[in-house]
């Protein structure tokens, strides 16, 4: 029958009060034209109307369930719905954020198509608070890299993959308010894991005018230090100047003639002792560098050069 055959993909939307977007998230859902899918919303003890919302939808939809509990975090709220998963593919999805009608087929085709590829995203666009595109990269080796830079690779929202990857790599729950960008990097560092982004808009992520407090927020940057400081070692990097790191991801404009030579330095160093197998295909490192110079006013336009230091690594 066809109670006990499971489905192919399970979406997976941790909620925390979100009652004002949650049925027009999953509205979004049920739109899609990808049709064999669960949905487990995990209420991570939502004080507000979300629960009774997402039960008066799942009345009329037996592919949404819903998950109620007390208050412990987004993280134990992924891992929990990771652990309850039916499906083959493992689908997220934030409870605020609306998916193109198209967006689980078009993953499922390409995962199906590249069986290499481990997680796929897509590009976003944001709604809300702000409006622009982010174009998240294509190729494995470019997500890779933009990593080391405090980029998550990903928007987390517009992710699927397989299964056994989220059971064999559980979120950390150290790594709270950051776990996306900490698990991807994990993940990164394993030989034989690929990512990939589409090139298409298949996710509107809401961006609210909440701004993060500055308390989370300095926690938030001491989580990222220690998740790019493990990276960067893992990749075999030594001697880790993190301070001009962290210029770096910042894309700081008020830096000195001696700040910039302290960060060519380190990015020369990042270049050449990073492991043998990983090659900056995309001029991750350099372009770094070249924003860099142009930011804080070192660019001979003339000659298209860019800083007063030659990229020699290249």
């Amino acid at each position: 029958t066809h109670a006990v055959t499971k489905p192919l993909l399970s979406v997976l939307i941790p909620v925390y009060n979100c009652a004002e977007y949650i049925e027009e998230a999953l509205a979004s859902i049920q739109a899609q034209t990808f049709t064999d899918f669960e949905v487990l919303v995990i209420d991570d003890g939502c004080s507000d109307e979300t629960p009774a919302i997402v039960r008066r939808i799942a009345c009329h939809d037996q592919r949404i369930k819903i998950i109620s509990r007390e208050n412990r975090g987004i993280v134990d709220s992924l891992n929990e719905g990771v652990a309850l998963a039916q499906g083959r593919w493992l689908a997220r999805m934030d409870g605020d954020d609306i998916c193109e009608p198209h967006r689980f087929s078009c993953q499922l085709a390409f995962l199906n198509a590249h069986p290499e590829i481990d997680i796929v995203g897509s590009w976003v666009k944001l709604f809300g608070a702000r409006s622009e595109i982010w174009h998240h990269r294509r190729e494995d080796i470019f997500i890779k890299f933009m990593l080391l830079f405090r980029s998550s690779g990903f928007s987390h929202s517009s992710i699927m993959g397989k299964i056994e990857l989220f059971q064999k790599y559980p979120y950390d729950k150290h790594y709270e308010d950051v776990e996306d960008t900490e698990l991807w990097s994990r993940m990164a560092l394993c030989r034989g894991v690929k990512f990939a982004n589409i090139p298409e808009v298949l996710v509107h992520y809401r961006v609210h005018d909440a701004q993060v407090s500055k308390i989370k927020r300095a926690r938030q940057m001491i989580l990222y230090r220690q998740i790019m400081t493990k990276y960067m070692q893992t990749l075999g990097v030594v001697d880790i100047d993190i301070e001009a790191h962290e210029w770096c991801c910042d894309l700081r404009s008020d830096l000195s003639d001696a700040e910039l030579e302290r960060i060519y330095l380190w990015l020369e160093k990042l270049s050449s002792s990073i492991r043998a197998d990983w090659t900056d295909d995309f001029g991750v490192i350099s372009e770094r560098w070249a924003r860099l110079c142009a930011l804080n006013g070192h660019v001979n336009k003339k000659n298209g050069l860019f800083g007063f230091r030659p990229v020699t690594w290249l």
